[in-house]
């Protein structure tokens, strides 16, 4: 009789061997490979993936969403005369942190009832910024003869609409908040820009 060995066990032991070596081959070579283009998506999606934002204005004394600390109340004449004031925040866009960046103006004035307005400077006809004339006492574009009163309202029919109003908020410390807004030029609703 011819008896064969019984070399099976033996086979089975190095098969069972091979298939876990290159199957722990193809796993940890599968993660080498991925992880450069995932961290590669990451990057180039993140702006995509985030909110965009503007962020560094507000402070924990913030009266709310959106508003910037842009003055104090003391700073502001008594008898109603408007002060310029340029707008500058923190600006985060894509990739990039930009500090401190102007990203407009405003006049701000006492009112008659005690309070305090904001109009943004941008002419609503061209978007030039609007000067403010003390021996008129009025708001005048200097592109296109544009004027307007203290209280934003046009006196000529050559911008669209009035001066554009923000919001404003006086905190219990006397910092006038502004919450910045730029709108649409040369129409005449109030469309803010995008």
């Amino acid at each position: 009789m011819n008896e064969q060995p019984q070399n099976k066990p033996a086979e089975e032991g190095v098969s069972r061997r091979n298939f876990m070596t290159k199957f722990w081959s193809v796993v940890i070579g599968g993660i080498v490979s991925l992880t450069p283009v995932v961290v590669g998506l990451t990057f180039f999606l993140d702006p995509i993936l985030r909110k965009r934002k503007v962020a560094g204005g507000e402070s924990a004394g913030s009266p709310g969403e959106g508003f910037l600390k842009v003055s104090s109340e003391a700073a502001l004449p008594a008898d109603g005369t408007p002060v310029f004031q340029q707008i500058r925040k923190n600006v985060i866009d894509a990739w990039n942190t930009y500090i401190d960046q102007p990203v407009g103006s405003v006049y701000l004035r006492k009112t008659e009832e005690g309070g305090v307005s904001a109009f943004n400077s941008e002419c609503p006809h061209l978007g030039c910024t609007v000067s403010y004339v003390d021996s008129s006492k009025q708001y005048k574009c200097p592109c296109h003869d544009s004027k307007f009163e203290l209280d934003g309202e046009r006196t000529n029919e050559i911008p669209p609409r009035p001066m554009d109003e923000l919001d404003v908020k006086v905190d219990e410390s006397g910092d006038i908040w502004v919450k910045f807004q730029s709108y649409k030029i040369g129409v005449s609703e109030q469309i803010p820009k995008n």
